[in-house]
């Protein structure tokens, strides 16, 4: 007599196999919704084409106002900060407008929470397609750049440079995503209006950060804020990985050595990121007591 016997469990069901699995199931989900408005090659060719038009954007902007050649001044250093910038804009929004909206739209968050081992891993999950997405387009703008309008990027230089660039970029996306789950806190606790919030920090850190201009040319308040800022440490040692004497880009930044900015990036990190995981836990805490983490608001 045959024994009927229990299906076997298709994925891990503890501990931080079940956590990483849930982050790539999360992640093929990010990237269904986000390309599944489009076939393959039409996304693929939105992908490598919004880029350029947004960088187009800002090299207009920078023949009218400044009237410098596009090769050589500033428009090198403030052309690398704008082109790793879009990590910026694309994580801050990825991880924490899920919240809004499988809350509001989708209206599916209950289930995820019933089944998802930690809120936080769906959360980075969701945002790892935008984060390969961004990562071709910060590629695209970077060779147009080279190729096109003659930034003169180079490689890293030897091993030790490419450790350098290496560890500053994961530092810099490592906090970024940390933010990010600060952000999605702050969702938790507002009506589905909350969108503004991931635009309005991303354009703040974008003034403050010396990605487009000298912190020099800031107030003095504004440059102490500027210099407690983790992307300002962030963008300063891509361009000097990246770009020939890019150090001068900021007088201030300038007088600091190359391991004096990573040290900077990962303290400032450090801090943020602990400060963004807290609040993103006791706002967890606060919505699941109140039981509003998953009640549609309307307007």
């Amino acid at each position: 007599m045959a024994v009927a016997q229990d299906p076997a469990p298709t994925g891990p069901s503890e501990g931080l196999p079940l956590k990483l699995h849930l982050l790539r199931v999360a992640a093929w989900l990010g990237w269904q919704h986000d390309s599944n408005w489009a076939n393959p090659i039409l996304f693929a060719l939105y992908s490598v084409v919004r880029p350029l038009a947004t960088m187009l954007i800002l090299v207009f902007m920078f023949l009218v106002v400044s009237r410098q050649p596009l090769g050589g001044g500033t428009f090198p250093a403030i052309y690398l900060g704008n082109a790793f910038w879009m990590f910026v804009g694309q994580i801050l929004m990825g991880v924490s407008w899920t919240i809004m909206e499988d809350r509001e739209f989708y209206q599916m968050i209950r289930y995820i929470l019933l089944a998802a081992p930690g809120l936080a891993w769906y959360l980075v999950g969701r945002a790892a397609a935008k984060l390969a997405v961004t990562t071709v387009a910060v590629g695209v703008a970077l060779l147009a750049g080279k190729l096109v309008l003659g930034v003169d990027l180079v490689g890293p230089a030897g091993l030790g440079g490419w450790l350098y660039f290496l560890t500053a970029l994961l530092a810099g996306l490592a906090v970024t995503v940390a933010m990010g789950l600060g952000l999605a806190g702050t969702m938790m606790r507002v009506a589905r209006h909350g969108t503004f919030y991931s635009e309005s920090v991303a354009g703040a850190l974008y003034l403050f950060t010396a990605t487009v201009f000298p912190l020099e040319v800031l107030p003095d308040w504004a440059q102490a804020l500027g210099l407690a800022i983790p992307q300002t440490y962030w963008m300063e040692a891509l361009r000097r990985s990246l770009l020939p004497g890019a150090a001068g880009f900021s007088p201030t930044l300038a007088a600091l050595s190359p391991g004096e900015v990573l040290m900077r990036l990962v303290l400032t990190g450090a801090i943020f990121a602990v400060l963004s995981w807290a609040f993103f836990v006791r706002s967890e805490e606060w919505a699941r007591a109140r039981g509003e983490l998953d009640v549609v608001t309307e307007h």
